[in-house]
């Protein structure tokens, strides 16, 4: 349903911590939503951690490299929660896991000496792209607006890789808002459309207010 030959192959190799996440779902699934949710980000974030360790010994991992890790942990947890909760359920819990934790990683961005909010912005999305070959189109940057459209998107290439596109929503793009506030609570993301959900481009639209 979610997963695929490369992410079994991933989890087969990392199998002692794989069972790690299979361990409380009896309990958790009696338990209510956010109880669910709690258990499972924790559960998540110790694979994750794990795999990543085990992965970067000998080099940094890029952005996108270690997005393709969290969802190869992921993917066959929700797969499991899905049919227990129902499928629209689980991924409401897998979407407000990845933005909490979003959120939480805006707020402990280390700001650089002198940049404002919307330069701090701009290194961020910078680093999207790392790893890869991505299309960006920059059209405004001014002290208080980013405004730039993505032509070609590397998470979503990763995930249709994997047979994960259809959930790529809940896996990335559901993040860029709460990180946003969690950078400065007075920065807010305008999207209408994603190459996630079938659009030509992403457009993304940042704006600082007063």
């Amino acid at each position: 349903m979610f997963g695929s030959t490369s992410a079994n192959k991933l989890l087969h190799r990392t199998a002692k911590t794989t069972r790690l996440l299979c361990i409380p779902l009896r309990f958790i699934l009696h338990k209510s939503h956010s109880v669910l949710a709690a258990h499972v980000h924790w559960r998540y974030v110790k694979n994750k951690r794990t795999i990543m360790n085990e992965l970067s010994e000998n080099k940094k991992l890029t952005r996108i490299e270690k997005r393709s890790i969290e969802v190869q942990a992921i993917a066959p947890i929700i797969e499991i929660v899905s049919k227990k909760i129902g499928k629209e359920e689980a991924l409401e819990v897998l979407k407000e896991v990845n933005q909490q934790e979003a959120f939480k990683r805006g707020q402990s961005t280390i700001r650089t000496a002198g940049f404002s909010t919307i330069e701090e912005l701009v290194k961020d999305v910078s680093t999207w792209g790392d790893g890869g070959e991505w299309k960006i189109e920059i059209l405004e940057e001014t002290s208080t607006t980013y405004y730039f459209n993505v032509h070609r998107c590397l998470y979503y290439e990763k995930y249709k890789e994997l047979g994960l596109e259809k959930i790529g929503v809940q896996l990335s793009c559901c993040r860029d808002e709460p990180f946003a506030r969690g950078l400065d609570p007075k920065l807010r993301l305008s999207r209408t459309q994603t190459i996630m959900e079938g659009a030509n481009f992403c457009d993304f639209r940042y704006n600082l207010d007063d």
